[in-house]
């Protein structure tokens, strides 16, 4: 507690360095802070369903036909198959991404949805919050039309009736009976957490039946017999005594086998695992580890540079040092205070920094247009507070460590005789001399790197698309099959559009 004390009253006394040191400390500390906030985000919180690490994604690719895309999806006759034969896992859903247009309980609204399987909440281990599930019965097409709401919609559009479960609502000018209201903290699945291809809107407010045919019927509706058709994305969760090198293995045999009784539709198809965890970081990930590297740099500037002014500072204080020593205190003694005084320093960076990674994380959530992965979870909680503190300490260490020693380190009897001018200056002059130069490559390195990524950046606004996309616009229409039933009626229907639209005042719309 005296040297706590001691600490706090030297550096009152020299504001000016103690500011300095201090919003140095807090920009590189604030800026990691921010960044860990995100990686805990979307990397390392575990993610919202029981039993998470026992549920994986099945996707499909084939090399030879060079798609550009490494996850596609599976089947929908592989799909079907699994379902019933699969021995390593306990149960599979697919889903697929749709969006729904509201009519009821305020204005219009398009929100995303998406098609389901009977026992997909089954599989991700959720139950709702109100009423219940998709029954079997309820997946083929022409079951009873119901639906599952967010506990968001519920609120926002609703206003939490418990009255609406069992109520029809209009859904792309279809009546369905809400069934099932789900918790507030599912929110699944989500757009960028899947590949391009899968147009997903954002959040999913709306879980309907997937409504897939047994049989080809001849009307052109999606059919579980299908070896063409690719459009499910598929959720399993592997047995509690089967490991996902065992449900990879399964997988391999089953291509192999589909390759020899199908090459014209399986032919060079492979099948792998992606642990949910790893698909829903989605592509953060690489984008999130190098930010942490940079702003890893950043603190390491700070620390240097607090490390020069402790040395600067540590000149003036060299008689002080040298009394206290002729007083009895030993070095070790001095050391302590010297580092005490450096970890308070620490200590009041953090929590300047707290403030700074708060800023941080609110700009970054105001300035995201969309949900990536789930960073917009990210918050100033008990990991990142830890990590504040443990920033602390690493911090206190670092640019503390080499000054103190230097500080502490001198010869008693010319310090009281000289004013503390001999004894080591050399040294000291050294020691600041690679600390400067350990600055300026650092910063080299992130200047560069930074450079490199504004360079890239620019060069990638800056490629042509090879049409004119001023005054351009795009839109997008999903009629109601109720209305549309058939490919013949949307055609009539867009063919009437385009007709009215040449009308308008803005020549050359197409």
């Amino acid at each position: 507690m005296n040297d706590l004390r001691y600490a706090f009253r030297l550096l009152l006394k020299n504001p000016g360095f103690t500011a300095v040191a201090v919003l140095t400390l807090a920009l590189g500390i604030g800026a990691n802070t921010a960044i860990f906030g995100l990686i805990n985000a979307a990397l390392l919180r575990e993610l919202p369903f029981p039993d998470s690490e026992q549920l994986t994604v099945v996707w499909a690719d084939n090399p030879s036909l060079r798609l550009g895309m490494t996850q596609i999806p599976p089947a929908n006759a592989d799909v079907a198959a699994w379902r019933e034969q699969s021995q390593s896992f306990a149960k599979l859903a697919a889903f697929a991404p749709r969006t729904a247009d509201l009519a009821d309980g305020g204005d219009p609204e398009r929100v995303g949805a998406a098609g389901v399987t009977a026992g997909f909440f089954e599989t991700l281990g959720v139950t709702p919050l109100l009423g219940r599930t998709l029954a079997p019965d309820e997946e083929a097409p022409g079951g009873p039309p119901v639906a599952l709401i967010s506990h968001g919609l519920w609120q926002r559009r609703f206003g939490g009736d418990p009255a609406l479960l069992g109520k029809g609502i209009s859904i792309n000018g279809d009546k369905r009976t809400v069934i099932g209201i789900l918790p507030p903290e599912f929110d699944f699945p989500r757009g960028a957490e899947w590949p391009a291809h899968f147009p997903f809107a954002g959040r999913t407010e709306v879980w309907v039946p997937l409504a897939y045919r047994a049989l080809n019927d001849g009307t052109g509706w999606s059919n579980w017999q299908s070896r063409e058709e690719r459009g499910l994305v598929v959720i399993g969760r592997v047995k509690p005594g089967a490991s996902l090198r065992q449900a990879q293995a399964e997988m391999d045999a089953y291509a192999a086998r589909e390759a020899k009784d199908h090459p014209d539709s399986h032919q060079g198809w492979i099948l792998k695992l992606v642990p949910l965890r790893e698909q829903m970081a989605g592509k953060s990930s690489n984008a999130l580890l190098i930010l942490f590297a940079a702003v890893g740099l950043l603190l390491l500037i700070a620390c240097v540079n607090v490390a020069n002014l402790l040395l600067a500072r540590g000149v003036a204080r060299q008689q002080e040092m040298a009394v206290r020593a002729a007083l009895g205190a030993g070095r070790g003694r001095l050391m302590r205070q010297l580092l005490t005084e450096c970890l308070v320093l620490a200590v009041l960076g953090s929590g300047l920094g707290l403030l700074v990674a708060e800023g941080c994380l609110k700009t970054f959530l105001a300035l995201n247009p969309v949900t990536l992965s789930r960073l917009d979870e990210a918050s100033l909680d008990l990991a990142a507070l830890g990590f504040a503190a443990f920033m602390a300490l690493v911090t206190s260490a670092v640019f503390g460590v080499v000054p103190a020693l230097q500080t502490a380190r001198f010869d008693l009897r010319k310090s009281l005789y000289e004013g503390g001018r001999g004894g080591d200056g050399a040294v000291r002059e050294r020691v600041r001399g690679w600390l400067v130069a350990t600055e300026v490559a650092l910063a080299l390195v992130l200047l560069t790197s930074a450079g490199l990524m504004v360079r890239s950046f620019l060069r990638v606004q800056a490629v042509q698309p090879g049409f004119r996309s001023d005054s351009v616009l795009v839109f997008d229409l999903q009629l109601p099959n109720a209305r549309y039933p058939n490919d013949a009626a949307q055609a009539a229907f867009f063919q009437q559009l385009t007709a009215r639209l040449d009308f308008l005042p803005a020549a050359g719309w197409r």
